[in-house]
């Protein structure tokens, strides 16, 4: 299988994952009785985990010629991948979290704690910018669990903000709010006007500019 990056398309994978998971998502509650539509999200937990070990040990036992080498960006860019984000999504605004903001806490001391430990432990150096979470993940087989952890840790930070109202006195503030109106149009095009920024630069360097 061929991959190519491309400087205006690649990051829109993620989007592909959304529709797919929007078309799939509707039916299943349709069909689903309502009384076990708390089984379905944490069914559809639980898989995303499991779907995300078993890509990772077929790429590494090689067991097919064509796939790429790369379980890890394997596993980023699939989309039953993401189920766990989604349906942690679809949990919190149905059912509640115990103890939230103790959660948080905890959450937000554990998640960067394991990651840049085990950051460390395997490649023997820290990278503080992503909190040991850089894409792809690699090492101690997180491209398996960390998602898993950072999908709840998210869950738990939006489930504070909508139901118990923490940090929206800085949220409601008028340049967030702008910004959020706006963010969606910025990661869609953000990709492409730095290329072509990159671009023109490039074209109009001075001959001594190093």
């Amino acid at each position: 299988t061929f991959f190519e990056r491309s400087r205006f398309f690649t990051h829109l994978w993620s989007l592909s994952v959304e529709e797919q998971f929007y078309l799939l998502w509707p039916l299943l509650i349709f069909l689903v009785p309502r009384g076990k539509f708390k089984q379905l999200c944490l069914t559809a937990i639980g898989l995303g985990f499991i779907f995300r070990l078993g890509i990772t040990l077929i790429y590494r036992a090689e067991a097919f010629s064509f796939l790429l080498n790369d379980p890890q960006q394997a596993v980023n860019v699939l989309p039953f991948s993401h189920l766990d984000a989604f349906a942690f999504g679809a949990y919190i605004s149905r059912f509640e979290i115990p103890r939230p903001r103790l959660q948080l806490l905890l959450l937000a001391i554990f998640v960067p704690a394991l990651g840049l430990l085990t950051d460390f432990l395997s490649k023997g150096v820290v990278v503080a910018s992503s909190l040991g979470y850089d894409l792809p993940m690699t090492g101690f087989y997180k491209e398996v669990w960390g998602y898993t952890l950072l999908n709840y840790l998210f869950a738990v930070l939006i489930y504070c903000v909508a139901r118990t109202d923490f940090l929206t006195s800085i949220l409601d503030g008028a340049l967030l709010r702008y910004l959020g109106k706006i963010s969606y149009g910025l990661y869609v095009y953000h990709y492409g006007i730095i290329a072509l920024a990159v671009a023109i630069f490039r074209e109009y360097e001075l001959p001594y500019s190093v």
